[in-house]
């Protein structure tokens, strides 16, 4: 196997030369959510999309597995807060990298029968798409490549999280596997089974909405027919994961909220609707939050 960045192919060692290889030669660079290789101008704010730039340059595959660098501890000093409410919500705060958990899920009969129109009229597009060999799988940590029909046989190891880049430490938000190390998050082998996904699915940005009252915070997402396995909601007591799957899986959207005041995950759930998606995260105290979520700090 070739350990280029952005190959991932296997080889013959007879048959290795300088033109065999289309590689990334630079690092991964992260900022403002935008993904991005240092040695070209490609950026993307999907990471399944990132992952699947092609390189930019040409040269031998690279059959040595790159070392592990451990990396130097590195002491962040935040300013004090003036204001006592802050404080207070300071203290009270997990941190943003406590373990999600799923929430429950209530798949409304609105749903099923928009979703069932919706894949029957899926179903016979698919059939006139042929899908070409060598297709890599497009779901995350799937290395597997379209060799048959008999590849649609096989059992598909992938994450279904999102991937998680904080403090130095990269994991997904499926199974927190953490590490510093680029190469060896790549490498997490799946913590979930399901289908190959030959086609990627498109990503695209889904209005939503929220308000509250006394007991919750209501955020709704306007998508409609969402494949309710293909979704996923997950929090913790100041964050919220969301993964939406929309008009049939043809489309993903995906948001990561930092959430400006703290929740109670057990009284905390999603409904979801034929045109929509409503997510009810109770509150811990009846305090008015003043956003939704803490603004992003651009460095």
């Amino acid at each position: 196997t070739c350990y280029n960045k952005g190959c991932g192919k296997k080889f013959l060692s007879q048959e290795n030369n300088e033109s065999s290889c289309i590689y990334h030669p630079g690092v991964p660079y992260f900022h403002d959510a935008k993904k991005s290789w240092t040695c070209c101008n490609k950026s993307s704010t999907d990471f399944s999309v990132f992952l699947n730039f092609p390189g930019c340059q040409t040269g031998k595959h690279n059959p040595n597995k790159p070392i592990e660098e451990k990396s130097e501890k590195i002491d962040i000093i935040v300013p004090k807060p003036t204001n006592q409410r802050v404080k207070k919500i300071a203290m009270d705060r997990d941190k943003l990298d406590t373990e999600l958990i799923n929430l429950p899920v209530e798949v409304t009969a609105s749903l099923t029968k928009a979703l069932a129109s919706k894949m029957a009229n899926l179903s016979i597009e698919l059939e006139n798409n042929d899908i070409v060999k060598g297709v890599k799988c497009k779901n995350n940590g799937c290395s597997k490549t379209y060799e048959g029909h008999t590849s649609n046989e096989e059992i598909c190891l992938y994450h279904p999280g999102a991937a998680i880049f904080h403090e130095g430490l990269k994991f997904w938000t499926c199974c927190q596997q953490r590490t510093t190390d680029f190469d060896a998050f790549l490498e997490q082998i799946g913590c979930q089974s399901g289908k190959h996904l030959w086609k990627a699915q498109k990503s695209k940005s889904c209005r939503f909405d929220w308000h509250q009252t006394s007991q919750l915070i209501t955020i709704s997402f306007y998508a409609k027919a969402c494949v309710p396995d293909s979704c996923s909601f997950k929090v913790n007591p100041i964050r919220l994961c969301v993964q939406l799957s929309c008009e049939g899986g043809t489309y993903t959207f995906e948001n990561d909220f930092d959430l400006c005041e703290v929740i109670d995950v057990k009284g905390s759930s999603v409904k979801m609707l034929g045109s929509k998606v409503e997510i009810n995260l109770k509150k811990v105290d009846d305090s008015c939050w003043a956003n939704l979520e803490i603004p992003k700090i651009q460095i």
